[in-house]
C-alpha cells in the first residue's frame, strides 16, 4: 500500500492494514450459517435417552433461497466448524467496517 494512494489518506490506509491483518488466513474455513445443537430420543428399548439423558447432536442451520436447511455435523467435524463459522462471521464483521470506511471517505469527497 502505497502512502501516496489518490483515494485514501494515510489514516485510512493504516485501518485498512489493521483489517487486513485481522483476516483468516486462506486455509481457513469459511461457514455461512448458525450451529445449533438438537437433542433427541432414538426409540432404544434400554437407551439411556428414555431416562430423560437424551442424545446431543450438533447441527448447522443456513438459509437458503428463503427455506432453512440443517446440515448434521459430526463429532470429528465439529471443531472445524465452529471455527468456521466464527471466521466467516469475522470476515462479516470486517467487511462491514470496511464498508463504514469507504463510505465515510466518499461522504468527505462528496461533501467537501
Amino acid at each position: 500500500m502505497s502512502t501516496n494512494h489518490p483515494i485514501y489518506s494515510t489514516k485510512v490506509l493504516k485501518a485498512l492494514g489493521k483489517l487486513h491483518k485481522k483476516l483468516p488466513k486462506k486455509t481457513d474455513l469459511l461457514i455461512r450459517g448458525s450451529l445449533v445443537t438438537m437433542v433427541r430420543v432414538c426409540g432404544g428399548k434400554n437407551c439411556r435417552c428414555l431416562r430423560g439423558y437424551k442424545h446431543r447432536s450438533l447441527y448447522l442451520s443456513q438459509s437458503s433461497k428463503g427455506k432453512l436447511k440443517m446440515f448434521y455435523i459430526p463429532k470429528e467435524a465439529e471443531e472445524a466448524a465452529k471455527e468456521g463459522v466464527l471466521n466467516y462471521r469475522k470476515i462479516k464483521k470486517l467487511l462491514n467496517r470496511l464498508s463504514q470506511i469507504h463510505i465515510a471517505r466518499l461522504r468527505r469527497k462528496i461533501f467537501s
